[in-house]
């Protein structure tokens, strides 16, 4: 009886261990059959350099929302600091699935869609059940579904079924999107979108939604950097230089809508603003610090309603500068992190003070412009290059 390939036959009886062995074989499969580095090696085309700056920056994303809610859900068991039963951010595998692994959408699975869920897969933290897929063309996924992703053309059950939700469709396309999912997406979802060109502000008065992140790339530094004849680039070092060059905390609205995202919503589940706090500092930046004292009087308390978020916080409040090019000599100061400063006056803007990068900055960490960044570059280059 013939059978499709890439599956077993109807036939066939298998233990589970076998099982999941063979689903492991065909995620490698599916990651190997579009695997960027191959294109890598043989040229370091922008197209292609600035498509694993794109996957970098959705990675990052990921592994810091994972290892945030791994730290919520060891302190809800423990009560006490989620740091002796914190699993480490690179664990050799997670192909079990876990009550802390974050549910992941992605609308979307064309070139940077497809790369992105290889990247997800590949990087051994996301169980693949964890992955709801949707796409105009599904049948072109059936390795993956074959492998245990879910696989669809329904944009809103994606919506619907993610803690963490990639739009990866094109700009033109963007719209119809937003369209179908507004009004269907859980009030914790983090939405980060890939379409060059609209802005997070943009996306977020679209969706009615306070939680979205956009990528932030410049590609003239990409070609400049690795079209340089005079100074080629060493190939053992691209993969360091493709991370520090498009690190997206050189945007400070970056860092700002980050943050936001990982402590609000946790604080509208009922966790203190402290804990909040140190969850989604410990769990992006991985580093030790102190919490000012009066943290918790900036941020009043969410009231436990349906729309907890409806007075202190929503789209229309969050205003986008434009982008500044930070860099790190002397002349940068303080006034080039400031938070967007909200239009309107109130609790939104609270939200906007300590969630903003020259607060944390400065009160958290007590470190100048300069150490400031470079610590943030180092932890990003470090957590895309999988290197603890």
């Amino acid at each position: 009886m013939a059978t499709r390939r890439g599956t077993k036959p109807a036939a066939a009886v298998v233990s589970a261990e076998d099982g999941e062995r063979l689903e492991w074989e065909i995620l490698k499969q599916c990651i190997a059959s579009t695997s960027m580095s191959e294109s890598l090696t043989s040229a370091l085309s922008v197209h292609t350099l600035v498509l694993q700056a794109i996957v970098y920056q959705c990675l990052f994303v990921a592994r810091t929302m994972h290892r945030v809610k791994a730290m919520a859900s060891a302190w809800e068991t423990s009560k006490d600091s989620p740091d002796s039963v914190l699993p480490p951010l690179f664990p050799p595998s997670a192909m079990a699935a876990s009550p802390m692994q974050v549910h992941i959408g992605i609308i979307g699975c064309g070139t940077v869609g497809s790369a992105l869920l290889n990247g997800l897969l590949g990087c051994g933290l996301f169980h693949k059940t964890c992955f709801t897929v949707s796409t105009r063309q599904p049948h072109l996924l059936e390795l993956y579904r074959d492998a245990g992703v879910r696989c669809c053309y329904d944009n809103r059950y994606a919506a619907e079924q993610s803690d963490l939700l990639f739009l990866c469709c094109l700009p033109g396309h963007l719209k119809a999107v937003v369209a179908e999912i507004e009004g269907h997406l859980p009030k914790h979802t983090v939405v980060m979108s890939v379409a060059m060109g609209v802005f997070a502000e943009t996306l977020s008065g679209m969706l009615s939604h306070p939680f979205v992140i956009t990528t932030y790339l410049k590609t003239y530094l990409v070609s400049e950097h690795f079209n340089n004849d005079q100074h080629p680039v060493d190939e053992k070092d691209k993969d360091r230089d493709l991370a520090l060059l498009t690190c997206p905390f050189d945007d400070p609205e970056f860092f700002f809508r980050l943050t936001l995202s990982l402590v609000a919503p946790w604080h509208q589940r009922g966790f203190s603003v402290e804990k909040a706090f140190t969850m989604a500092l410990k769990g992006a930046l991985n580093r030790d610090f102190a919490l000012p004292m009066d943290l918790a009087q900036r941020i009043p308390t969410l009231s436990p309603r349906p729309d907890p978020l409806g007075c202190s916080l929503n789209s229309s409040m969050v205003r986008r500068t434009s982008p500044k090019k930070l860099d790190l000599s002397s002349s940068v100061t303080l006034a080039t992190l400031e938070a967007p400063k909200s239009r309107r006056q109130g609790l939104t803007s609270r939200w906007e003070e300590v969630c903003s990068a020259e607060y944390v900055s400065r009160y958290i960490f007590r470190l100048n412009p300069s150490e400031w960044l470079s610590m943030l570059r180092a932890r990003y280059a470090e957590v895309c290059l999988n290197t603890p």
